[in-house]
């Protein structure tokens, strides 16, 4: 569900049209960035993006038997999930929608002990209570953090198919203190990064699912339609007709892929591959998919090239609202405007051949929110030579994540059916 969605506890008052909605999620995703960073020297665990938690996208999920039921917000850049269990200390203004978790009614609930080696992955030595269980502490990189205790529990997600899956076992933060700025409004964070202890990566190892797939519904209809996740196994038959890219082996959280280039309506653009390159002597660089940003960010270099490129195809005048980082132009009683076709490419499973990710009008245009008559291109130029590919980009497209053959794979569909 995205956070806009009506029956979102993120939905606010940053606007209820359009293009004062896309032009909120831009900021978010401005702030986003400015926050990225690598880790905090105090705190063991490493994460590497998050600013205010300004994230796009929720999901509900339970812990406990009998299950109580929560609002996280999904976080592709961090690898703990985690629930608040009481109040932090001091905090005046923190507010959540749902009850704290409670261990104590929960009859599958079993605390991690200190010299489980589960524990010294997020410390080393780790931190012990006086019972001698596990506690931590989590930090992301704009100073807000999270502190409580390491524990397993059965977790059970909705299905609209009929009957709930359930895991037992499932690592999971309870929390008893926090930063209080940034984690209002909902219960706690699910990670989904490519960590030990994601939501994705337990779920390939104690339920054997291996795969997860999303695809979201266009910028449009998140006030209207929610998009759709799944957790499974892979086609062998391919019967969608997924076209794969290799997960590349960088780090422990985000999904880096190997793009290799752009193009404007077939012509590709003056870009060598090696500006998507990731650089490990200098850990720069690089290209992830990151759906909790909204839309999709270049390096300084590529994102010039990809401006001027369509600067040169389109023939709307460009506005004032335009500036270094934004490309914006005047469509004023134009019924059907005509812009470039924008496709990335990426390398192919066989190390020489290339696959397409194809973007329609929806996934690399959008409204601004000062002026109807306005419409911007959909990228923006990061501050870094990192790029991630946004959840606007993502739009209207079945992905799947295959965490045991370290791959992702997509095609182009109508998510809204």
């Amino acid at each position: 569900m995205h956070r806009d969605h009506p029956d979102s506890p993120l939905a606010s008052a940053e606007g209820t049209t359009l293009a004062q909605r896309w032009e909120a999620a831009v900021n978010r995703s401005d702030n986003q960035i400015a926050a990225r960073g690598r880790r905090l020297a105090d705190f063991q665990t490493p994460v590497t993006r998050i600013g205010g938690f300004s994230g796009e996208y929720i999901m509900s999920i339970a812990f406990g038997t009998p299950p109580q039921r929560f609002v996280g917000l999904v976080d592709t850049g961090s690898d703990l999930v985690w629930v608040q269990c009481v109040k932090c200390p001091g905090c005046t203004n923190f507010v959540q929608p749902d009850p704290f978790y409670d261990p104590t009614i929960s009859s599958s609930d079993e605390y991690i002990g200190c010299s489980d080696k589960q524990c010294s992955v997020f410390e080393s030595p780790p931190l012990c209570s006086t019972t001698k269980t596990c506690q931590i502490d989590y930090g992301y990189v704009d100073g807000s953090f999270v502190s409580g205790t390491l524990t397993t529990e059965t977790i059970t997600l909705s299905n609209t198919a009929g009957a709930n899956p359930v895991a037992s076992g499932f690592v999971m933060g309870c929390m008893n203190n926090n930063s209080e700025t940034g984690f209002d409004n909902f219960d706690g964070i699910i990670g989904f990064g490519r960590g030990t202890f994601s939501l994705p990566s337990q779920f390939s190892t104690i339920a054997y699912l291996r795969v997860f797939s999303y695809c979201l519904v266009p910028f449009a209809a998140t006030t209207t339609q929610t998009s759709s996740m799944l957790f499974g196994t892979s086609d062998p038959a391919n019967a969608l007709g997924l076209v794969y890219t290799p997960l590349l082996d960088i780090g422990t959280t985000n999904y880096y892929v190997n793009m290799t280039g752009i193009s404007l309506n077939g012509e590709a653009l003056d870009i060598l591959p090696s500006a998507f390159q990731y650089i490990k002597s200098t850990d720069s660089g690089g290209v992830i998919f990151d759906s909790g940003n909204t839309v999709t960010r270049f390096g300084p270099d590529v994102y010039d090239t990809l401006r001027q490129a369509v600067s040169n195809l389109i023939t709307y005048p460009e506005v004032t609202q335009s500036n270094l980082d934004r490309y914006c132009f005047d469509i004023t009683g134009v019924q059907t405007p005509v812009y470039p076709k924008v496709t990335l490419h990426f390398g192919g499973m066989d190390g020489s051949s290339v696959v397409d990710f194809d973007l329609g009008d929806e996934n690399s245009f959008g409204p601004y929110s000062g002026d109807d008559g306005v419409s911007c291109l959909a990228f923006r130029k990061s501050g870094s030579e990192e790029s991630s590919i946004g959840g606007l980009q993502q739009a209207n497209h079945y992905i799947e994540t295959d965490v045991e053959k370290m791959r992702m794979g997509w095609v182009t569909k109508d998510c809204t059916v």
